[in-house]
Protein backbone atom coordinates (compact mmCIF):
# COMPACT_ATOMS: atom_id res chain seq x y z
CA UNK A 1 0.00 0.00 0.00
CA UNK A 2 1.37 3.41 -0.97
CA UNK A 3 1.67 6.24 1.59
CA UNK A 4 -0.86 8.22 -0.47
CA UNK A 5 -3.47 5.49 -0.26
CA UNK A 6 -2.78 4.86 3.43
CA UNK A 7 -3.31 8.56 4.16
CA UNK A 8 -6.69 8.42 2.41
CA UNK A 9 -7.79 5.36 4.38
CA UNK A 10 -6.52 6.80 7.68
CA UNK A 11 -9.37 9.30 7.40
CA UNK A 12 -11.88 6.44 7.68
CA UNK A 13 -10.24 4.47 10.48
CA UNK A 14 -7.63 2.35 8.69
CA UNK A 15 -5.36 2.27 11.74
CA UNK A 16 -8.09 0.71 13.90
CA UNK A 17 -9.43 -1.52 11.11
CA UNK A 18 -6.10 -3.24 10.44
CA UNK A 19 -5.62 -3.81 14.19
CA UNK A 20 -9.05 -5.41 14.44
CA UNK A 21 -8.26 -8.04 11.80
CA UNK A 22 -4.73 -8.27 10.35
CA UNK A 23 -5.88 -11.20 8.18
CA UNK A 24 -8.78 -9.23 6.70
CA UNK A 25 -6.50 -6.20 6.32
CA UNK A 26 -4.23 -8.27 4.07
CA UNK A 27 -7.27 -9.17 1.96
CA UNK A 28 -8.34 -5.52 1.80
CA UNK A 29 -4.87 -4.46 0.64
CA UNK A 30 -5.00 -7.09 -2.11
CA UNK A 31 -8.39 -5.77 -3.28
CA UNK A 32 -7.22 -2.16 -3.36
CA UNK A 33 -5.40 -2.45 -6.67
CA UNK A 34 -5.97 -1.74 -10.35
CA UNK A 35 -7.35 -5.26 -10.69
CA UNK A 36 -9.63 -5.00 -7.66
CA UNK A 37 -8.06 -8.18 -6.31
CA UNK A 38 -9.14 -10.19 -9.34
CA UNK A 39 -6.89 -13.13 -10.16
CA UNK A 40 -7.63 -13.26 -13.87
CA UNK A 41 -7.67 -10.52 -16.49
CA UNK A 42 -11.22 -11.57 -17.42
CA UNK A 43 -13.63 -14.54 -17.24
CA UNK A 44 -11.84 -16.48 -19.98
CA UNK A 45 -8.43 -15.88 -18.43
CA UNK A 46 -9.77 -16.98 -15.02
CA UNK A 47 -11.20 -20.11 -16.62
CA UNK A 48 -7.85 -21.00 -18.19
CA UNK A 49 -5.97 -20.30 -14.95
CA UNK A 50 -8.42 -22.47 -13.01
CA UNK A 51 -7.84 -25.35 -15.44
CA UNK A 52 -4.06 -25.04 -15.06
CA UNK A 53 -4.27 -24.82 -11.26
CA UNK A 54 -6.59 -27.80 -11.08
CA UNK A 55 -4.24 -29.87 -13.26
CA UNK A 56 -1.26 -28.84 -11.12
CA UNK A 57 -3.08 -29.63 -7.88
CA UNK A 58 -4.12 -33.10 -9.06
CA UNK A 59 -0.54 -33.83 -10.19
CA UNK A 60 0.79 -32.77 -6.79
CA UNK A 61 -1.74 -34.97 -4.97
CA UNK A 62 -0.62 -37.90 -7.13
CA UNK A 63 3.03 -37.23 -6.17
CA UNK A 64 2.08 -37.21 -2.47
CA UNK A 65 0.41 -40.61 -2.85
CA UNK A 66 3.42 -42.05 -4.66
CA UNK A 67 5.74 -40.78 -1.92
CA UNK A 68 3.59 -42.63 0.66
CA UNK A 69 4.38 -45.83 -1.23
CA UNK A 70 8.18 -45.41 -1.14
CA UNK A 71 9.65 -48.44 0.73
CA UNK A 72 11.24 -47.73 4.12
CA UNK A 73 14.73 -48.66 2.88
CA UNK A 74 14.55 -46.26 -0.06
CA UNK A 75 13.06 -43.58 2.16
CA UNK A 76 15.96 -43.86 4.60
CA UNK A 77 18.47 -43.77 1.73
CA UNK A 78 16.90 -40.61 0.29
CA UNK A 79 16.85 -38.90 3.69
CA UNK A 80 20.44 -39.93 4.39
CA UNK A 81 21.69 -38.62 1.05
CA UNK A 82 19.74 -35.36 1.58
CA UNK A 83 21.29 -34.71 4.99
CA UNK A 84 24.20 -32.26 4.93
CA UNK A 85 27.59 -33.28 6.30
CA UNK A 86 27.28 -30.65 9.04
CA UNK A 87 23.87 -31.94 10.11
CA UNK A 88 25.06 -35.55 10.01
CA UNK A 89 28.08 -34.75 12.20
CA UNK A 90 25.83 -32.90 14.63
CA UNK A 91 23.51 -35.93 14.87
CA UNK A 92 26.42 -38.31 15.49
CA UNK A 93 27.78 -36.05 18.21
CA UNK A 94 24.40 -36.12 19.91
CA UNK A 95 24.26 -39.90 19.61
CA UNK A 96 21.15 -39.76 17.40
CA UNK A 97 20.61 -42.24 14.62
CA UNK A 98 17.40 -40.87 13.10
CA UNK A 99 18.03 -38.58 10.16
CA UNK A 100 15.62 -35.79 9.23
CA UNK A 101 12.66 -37.07 7.22
CA UNK A 102 12.82 -34.77 4.22
CA UNK A 103 10.05 -36.64 2.43
CA UNK A 104 7.68 -36.04 5.34
CA UNK A 105 8.66 -32.35 5.44
CA UNK A 106 8.02 -32.07 1.71
CA UNK A 107 4.58 -33.65 2.09
CA UNK A 108 3.79 -31.44 5.08
CA UNK A 109 4.59 -28.36 3.06
CA UNK A 110 2.23 -29.42 0.30
CA UNK A 111 -0.67 -30.18 2.64
CA UNK A 112 -0.13 -26.78 4.27
CA UNK A 113 -0.57 -25.23 0.83
CA UNK A 114 -3.61 -27.32 -0.09
CA UNK A 115 -6.29 -25.11 1.59
CA UNK A 116 -4.86 -22.03 -0.12
CA UNK A 117 -4.78 -23.75 -3.50
CA UNK A 118 -8.37 -24.93 -3.13
CA UNK A 119 -9.52 -21.45 -2.04
CA UNK A 120 -7.75 -19.89 -5.02
CA UNK A 121 -9.38 -22.40 -7.36
CA UNK A 122 -12.78 -21.48 -5.94
CA UNK A 123 -12.10 -17.79 -6.57
CA UNK A 124 -11.01 -18.46 -10.14
CA UNK A 125 -14.08 -20.58 -10.82
CA UNK A 126 -16.28 -17.82 -9.40
CA UNK A 127 -14.60 -15.23 -11.60
CA UNK A 128 -15.02 -17.50 -14.62
CA UNK A 129 -18.71 -18.11 -13.88
CA UNK A 130 -21.54 -17.32 -16.33
CA UNK A 131 -22.20 -13.66 -17.06
CA UNK A 132 -25.01 -12.09 -15.08
CA UNK A 133 -28.01 -10.64 -16.89
CA UNK A 134 -28.41 -6.90 -17.13
CA UNK A 135 -25.87 -4.13 -17.50
CA UNK A 136 -22.26 -5.35 -17.09
CA UNK A 137 -20.79 -4.26 -13.77
CA UNK A 138 -17.41 -2.60 -13.42
CA UNK A 139 -16.04 -5.37 -11.20
CA UNK A 140 -12.84 -3.55 -10.26
CA UNK A 141 -14.65 -0.34 -9.28
CA UNK A 142 -17.23 -2.31 -7.29
CA UNK A 143 -14.55 -4.32 -5.49
CA UNK A 144 -12.72 -1.13 -4.46
CA UNK A 145 -15.94 0.54 -3.26
CA UNK A 146 -16.95 -2.56 -1.27
CA UNK A 147 -13.49 -2.80 0.29
CA UNK A 148 -13.45 0.86 1.32
CA UNK A 149 -16.92 0.33 2.81
CA UNK A 150 -15.73 -2.56 4.97
CA UNK A 151 -12.72 -0.57 6.18
CA UNK A 152 -15.03 2.35 6.99
CA UNK A 153 -17.39 0.19 9.05
CA UNK A 154 -14.65 -1.57 11.01
CA UNK A 155 -12.57 1.58 11.38
CA UNK A 156 -15.30 4.00 12.45
CA UNK A 157 -18.02 1.66 13.70
CA UNK A 158 -20.81 3.19 11.61
CA UNK A 159 -22.54 2.50 8.30
CA UNK A 160 -22.05 5.41 5.91
CA UNK A 161 -24.34 6.76 3.24
CA UNK A 162 -23.50 7.60 -0.34
CA UNK A 163 -24.85 10.97 -1.42
CA UNK A 164 -24.01 13.41 -4.15
CA UNK A 165 -22.76 16.96 -3.70
CA UNK A 166 -25.40 19.66 -4.33
CA UNK A 167 -23.64 20.73 -7.51
CA UNK A 168 -23.61 17.13 -8.76
CA UNK A 169 -19.84 17.12 -9.07
CA UNK A 170 -18.63 14.25 -6.98
CA UNK A 171 -19.85 12.51 -3.85
CA UNK A 172 -20.65 13.93 -0.45
CA UNK A 173 -19.67 12.47 2.90
CA UNK A 174 -16.47 10.78 4.09
CA UNK A 175 -17.26 7.41 2.48
CA UNK A 176 -17.91 8.82 -0.98
CA UNK A 177 -14.87 11.08 -0.70
CA UNK A 178 -12.66 8.14 0.32
CA UNK A 179 -13.90 6.03 -2.61
CA UNK A 180 -13.28 8.81 -5.14
CA UNK A 181 -9.80 9.47 -3.75
CA UNK A 182 -9.00 5.75 -3.74
CA UNK A 183 -10.05 5.46 -7.40
CA UNK A 184 -7.76 8.38 -8.23
CA UNK A 185 -4.83 6.92 -6.25
CA UNK A 186 -5.18 3.53 -7.94
CA UNK A 187 -5.85 4.90 -11.42
CA UNK A 188 -9.24 3.16 -11.59
CA UNK A 189 -11.50 4.78 -14.18
CA UNK A 190 -15.22 4.79 -13.36
CA UNK A 191 -18.08 6.68 -14.99
CA UNK A 192 -20.12 7.18 -11.80
CA UNK A 193 -18.60 6.48 -8.39
CA UNK A 194 -22.00 7.04 -6.76
CA UNK A 195 -23.44 3.96 -8.45
CA UNK A 196 -20.55 1.83 -7.17
CA UNK A 197 -21.02 3.08 -3.60
CA UNK A 198 -24.76 2.47 -3.71
CA UNK A 199 -24.27 -1.05 -5.03
CA UNK A 200 -21.66 -1.80 -2.35
CA UNK A 201 -24.09 -0.63 0.34
CA UNK A 202 -26.91 -2.61 -1.26
CA UNK A 203 -24.87 -5.83 -1.23
CA UNK A 204 -24.08 -5.44 2.50
CA UNK A 205 -26.40 -7.76 4.43
CA UNK A 206 -27.11 -7.95 8.17
CA UNK A 207 -24.86 -10.97 8.72
CA UNK A 208 -21.83 -9.38 7.06
CA UNK A 209 -22.40 -6.07 8.84
CA UNK A 210 -22.66 -7.73 12.24
CA UNK A 211 -19.46 -9.66 11.55
CA UNK A 212 -17.57 -6.48 10.64
CA UNK A 213 -18.76 -4.68 13.75
CA UNK A 214 -17.84 -7.62 15.96
CA UNK A 215 -14.30 -7.39 14.62
CA UNK A 216 -14.17 -3.83 15.90
CA UNK A 217 -15.53 -4.46 19.39
CA UNK A 218 -12.60 -6.40 20.97
CA UNK A 219 -10.18 -3.62 20.00
CA UNK A 220 -12.29 -0.55 20.78
CA UNK A 221 -14.51 -2.05 23.51
CA UNK A 222 -17.27 -0.30 21.64
CA UNK A 223 -21.00 -1.11 21.92
CA UNK A 224 -23.17 -0.11 19.00
CA UNK A 225 -26.88 -0.26 18.29
CA UNK A 226 -28.31 1.35 15.18
CA UNK A 227 -30.85 1.08 12.42
CA UNK A 228 -29.96 -0.90 9.33
CA UNK A 229 -32.52 -1.67 6.66
CA UNK A 230 -35.75 -2.60 8.41
CA UNK A 231 -34.22 -3.63 11.70
CA UNK A 232 -31.76 -2.82 14.45
CA UNK A 233 -28.33 -4.37 14.90
CA UNK A 234 -26.66 -4.37 18.32
CA UNK A 235 -23.08 -5.49 18.94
Amino acid sequence: MTPELEAILDEIGWTIAKRCSPWLAAKWINSLSQTGGKLGAGPQDSKELAAKMNKLFNAMVDVMRQLDEVPAGLRRSINLASTSKEEMLNLFQKGEENFPDFIESFQGGFWSLAPGIEATLSRLELEAGPKKKGRPRNEVAFSVAATVLEIFIVGLGIVPSAGRRPDGRGLSGPYGKAVEQTYAALGVIVSDAHDQCEEALGKLDHERLAGLLLLRCPVTRHHAEFEFGNGTIAV
